[in-house]
């Protein structure tokens, strides 16, 4: 589990230093970890749609009603206004056990 873990942080740390950052949570809560690497892809159209009335509709609502900026503040538990591996790692192995029990 810890190897998937370590897999999805990367996947948000986009520049690689070592903890993600409120414009990387954003980004790839938004459009998702590949969409810079992979440009003009097929599901572009539904972005650039809605990058047109980004001024007036920001895209930080997430499917469970939180905006990423709750998000970010759930994860960076230090207040640093970064999420370190450790942070990441401790938020959602407490969420798996946490819906591991409900379920």
């Amino acid at each position: 589990l810890r190897s998937y873990l370590r897999a999805a942080f990367r996947a948000f740390d986009l520049d690689g230093s070592g903890y993600i950052t409120l414009d990387e949570l954003q980004h790839v809560l938004a459009e998702g970890p590949s969409m810079s690497a992979s440009p003009r892809g097929g599901q572009m159209a539904v972005h650039d749609e809605a990058a047109r009335f980004a001024p007036t509709m920001p895209l930080t609502i997430l499917p469970d009603g939180k905006t990423v900026e709750e998000v970010m503040k759930e994860l960076d538990t230090d207040g640093s206004g970064k999420i370190t591996y450790s942070e990441f790692e401790t938020y959602l192995m407490s969420e798996f056990a946490r819906h591991s029990q409900s379920g």
